[in-house]
């Protein structure tokens, strides 16, 4: 892809959006920033408090994009961050909880499904928390999104794929649009 173009990320834990960004990432050759990236890059801040880490990235993200850098971000808000960007392309991805249970309880070496749900809700609970207090749509609501899709109905390997079609239909005709 010649133009830029921006992927955020958004996800439910345990749909295995993780894995989806960085599989897209990957196909296109993109860097992809996660907050373990973003946390990384901030590592030379001393003593920096938590807002002051948050803008900190949001900037880091903003300024890549001003680049013309094309990347894939997971979470940080970025499409409410980058919004006003025409190249955007923000995604939701959910999945069942019977099957966000599985995924976590074996990513995790997690024994009881209870054990795996309480992760899920507290993940899910500061996900929710953090993104509603950088942003005027709510977390999982699908009109903040482009596309939200449940990663349960594909598997991860075909969610992926419809999502690297998704992403090269609109490219393209973002590109004849100009």
């Amino acid at each position: 892809m010649a133009n830029q173009i921006i992927i955020t990320i958004s996800r439910e834990y345990g749909s295995g959006g993780h894995e989806i960004a960085r599989e897209i990432a990957e196909h296109f050759g993109f860097t992809m920033y996660d907050r373990s990236a973003l946390d990384e890059m901030a590592k030379d801040q001393p003593d920096v408090s938590t807002s002051a880490l948050e803008e900190l990235q949001f900037d880091y993200i903003k300024t890549k994009a001003a680049e013309r850098e094309s990347f894939v971000v997971v979470g940080r808000c970025a499409e409410e961050i980058l919004k006003d960007r025409y190249n955007i392309i923000s995604i939701f991805i959910t999945a069942d909880l019977e099957d966000r249970i599985k995924r976590v309880k074996r990513k995790y070496n997690i024994e009881t499904e209870g054990e795996a749900t309480n992760k899920i809700k507290r993940h899910d609970r500061t996900r929710r928390n953090y993104h509603n207090s950088h942003s005027e749509s709510e977390w999982s609501d699908a009109t903040t999104y482009d596309l939200t899709i449940n990663s349960s109905r594909l598997g991860i390997e075909g969610t992926t794929q419809f999502l690297i079609d998704y992403i090269e239909l609109i490219s393209n005709k973002n590109i004849a649009t100009k």
